[in-house]
């Protein structure tokens, strides 16, 4: 949600279309659900993946949700660091 600045139900609804299509992989731990990129079932799924992963760090917009996405990340250690110093 940080990293693509888009509202929690968008997201959940997009990852849910991911998750039924086979591209990703979920698991929920108490009320959150952590996804990863699923293992590609069939040749022209492996194909797609490799070339996104090859091409997709150029793209620009995929360079600022991965900016802000570290951003949100600093931020995130930062203040559990600061909690428990408190």
């Amino acid at each position: 949600m940080e990293g693509l600045d888009l509202p929690q139900s968008k997201v959940s609804r997009h990852m849910s279309f991911l998750k039924n299509a086979g591209w990703v992989a979920s698991e929920r731990k108490g009320k959150w659900v952590y996804y990863s990129l699923a293992t590609p079932i069939n040749p022209t799924q492996r194909d797609v993946l490799n070339a996104l992963r090859k091409h997709l760090p150029d793209q620009d917009e995929a360079k600022q949700d991965y900016a802000r996405l570290l951003d949100f990340l600093k931020t995130k250690t930062a203040d559990s660091c600061n909690s428990t110093k408190s």
